[in-house]
């Protein structure tokens, strides 16, 4: 079981995290998420991104907010 999850890829990372893997500063991905382009997932304090929107945006695909009204 550890080997799996060793070679698993995270499902959110940290947006320092995410500007590194998308190769553009924190900031452009703190205004990313204040325009909507990514939802974040807030654990605590910790503000994450997933990695499935950080790969949809890097393709050029739209990244789709979900709807908080319910």
């Amino acid at each position: 079981m550890s080997e799996f999850v060793n070679k698993m890829e995270p499902l959110l990372v940290s947006m320092p995290d995410a500007a590194r893997l998308l190769s553009v500063t924190a900031r452009s991905v703190s205004e990313r998420v204040k325009l909507g382009i990514f939802v974040p997932v807030r654990l605590g304090r910790r503000v994450l991104l997933r990695m499935a929107d950080l790969r949809a945006f890097a393709a050029g695909e739209t990244v789709k907010k979900e709807n908080s009204n319910g």
